[in-house]
């Protein structure tokens, strides 16, 4: 835990070195200065910024903002003179910098007096753009070929051929992501997932994320229960697309080719309601006031990379491999190619596929939370024997 702040400025603030190296601090790296107390310390780093990373309230109080400053105090509960010795030195690479102050405990700004208000509205919006659906195609393998730097290029390919708004366009260890695909390249791209496969991921509209498998399949323990991470692989898109009949006639043919090339024992693609896309096109979870679904929260994905069975609800299209398909009866209508089989329509649409999952190998259904009739016991009592379902537990 620390005290955060972050001074957003127009321009670089070039005396930054000179103004710290008096003030105590010592350079540790190219763009990281420390000031360290007895039980306490401060480090200051720079760089510039994207304007979509620029927080919505930010960008509409100040034009032209291009760099950041990053305070941390550590730890949270230090002197409070650390603290103003922090906000101090923030108002003052503000006023240099022609910027303002943003306290990141209340969000907080604090304009320097070289800076005005903007005195007419931005040319971006100025709140998150509203979509009704995401697109989100899933798929969980029991194995960790992505995990390798040939699977990661290989994947890449796929996605220039097949689906090339879902490369990655910036990406990072953290947010904002600091590097541009088409500046760094693929090499560095397939290092730095392979350095941390936490990797954050922006994309190309229609698509919003690519995220990759970030730790080793199997079981993992957690407290008394012994749970079974997957492998999983998600891209996330506009769900307008099915409204398009060429998107919706080429979907079908991105699913089939990622999924052949994944080799899932399990893959999907669900329409999920109520998200906010933000201005860098990241997704955001609305967890409130979405009127088309029951809880008024934005639809989670039924799929996790912790495994606890086949999704109870249809999507628009499933693929299963091994062990499902030794698993899954009455598939007949399903094509099956190269030991995987297929439910899918020819076009996308808003509909689902239509297939029924077996009870032997679907999740358990969610837990009642709170008893209010007898319905409910009824269901929580039949909920209570239903067997685990068949792979991998």
């Amino acid at each position: 835990m620390s005290y955060d702040l972050i001074v957003w400025t127009r321009r670089e603030v070039s005396p930054l070195p000179q103004a710290l190296a008096e003030d105590g601090f010592v350079q540790t790296e190219s763009d990281t200065w420390e000031y360290t107390a007895k039980n306490w310390m401060i480090t200051v780093s720079f760089e510039p910024v994207e304007e979509e990373d620029i927080p919505d309230f930010v960008f509409s109080s100040v034009r032209g903002i291009s760099y950041q400053v990053l305070l941390h105090v550590m730890p949270a509960g230090t002197p409070e003179s650390a603290k103003i010795k922090a906000r101090r030195l923030a108002r003052y690479l503000a006023e240099i910098g022609h910027g303002v102050v943003q306290d990141l405990q209340t969000d907080k700004l604090t304009l320097s007096k070289t800076v005005r208000s903007a005195s007419e509205p931005p040319e971006r919006p100025m709140y998150p753009e509203q979509s009704s659906a995401i697109l989100s195609l899933d798929w969980c393998m029991n194995h960790s070929d992505m995990m390798t730097r040939e699977g990661v290029d290989g994947m890449l390919n796929l996605l220039q051929r097949f689906l090339p708004e879902a490369l990655p366009r910036r990406y990072g260890p953290y947010e904002p992501p600091r590097f541009k695909y088409a500046e760094m390249g693929r090499a560095h791209f397939v290092d730095t997932y392979l350095d941390d496969p936490g990797v954050v991921i922006y994309c190309t509209r229609p698509a919003f994320s690519l995220s990759l498998p970030s730790i080793q399949h199997g079981y993992r323990k957690i407290g008394m229960r012994n749970l079974y991470w997957a492998n999983n692989v998600n891209i996330s898109l506009d769900a307008t697309l099915l409204s398009d009949p060429y998107w919706s006639a080429h979907l079908p043919k991105v699913f089939e080719a990622v999924s052949h090339y994944l080799r899932p024992f399990y893959g999907e693609a669900r329409c999920l309601k109520g998200y906010e896309i933000s201005r860098n096109g990241a997704l955001m979870f609305k967890t409130r006031d979405v009127l088309d679904t029951p809880d008024g929260k934005a639809e989670s994905s039924p799929v996790s990379p912790w495994w606890r069975g086949v999704p109870r609800t249809a999507g628009l299209a499933c693929v299963i491999g091994e062990p499902y398909t030794e698993l899954w009866p009455g598939r007949e209508s399903w094509d099956d190619q190269k030991g995987l089989s297929f439910c899918q329509p020819k076009t996308w649409g808003k509909s689902t596929a239509g297939y029924t999952i077996p009870d032997i190998i679907a999740e358990p259904p969610a837990p009642i939370a709170e008893i209010r009739n007898i319905e409910d016991m009824r269901r929580h009592e039949a909920n209570a024997v239903i067997p685990p379902p068949v792979f991998p537990f």
